[in-house]
């Protein structure tokens, strides 16, 4: 845990889940990218996004790209302090604005 909290952000971890949006994928030979645009935010432009990126507030981490679905893994803390594994998933949008 302690490299996760001692690395350098990436851009899409200043953004909670909730605001970003999967507006496109892109398959190239065996390299998947997905397309992120920041709710409310189209002034940011889309971003790129590969496996092993950082998206949200939660330390997620990029598992797999699907053709319907990005796939995370993030790292909440329990009332304890203790850090816990979840995984999540952003649908792919068609009319995210």
């Amino acid at each position: 845990m302690e490299k996760e909290l001692n690395r350098v952000k990436e851009p899409l971890e200043l953004f909670s889940l909730e605001d970003l949006r999967v507006v496109g994928l892109i398959q190239q030979d065996r390299s998947a990218k997905a397309l992120i645009l920041v709710k409310g935010q189209q002034s940011l432009g889309i971003h790129s996004v590969r496996l092993g990126d950082h998206l949200g507030k939660n330390f997620g981490r990029m598992l797999q790209i699907t053709s319907n679905a990005v796939l995370l893994q993030e790292l909440h803390q329990d009332g304890s302090g203790a850090w816990i594994e979840r995984k999540t998933s952003l649908q792919v949008e068609t009319d995210a604005t």
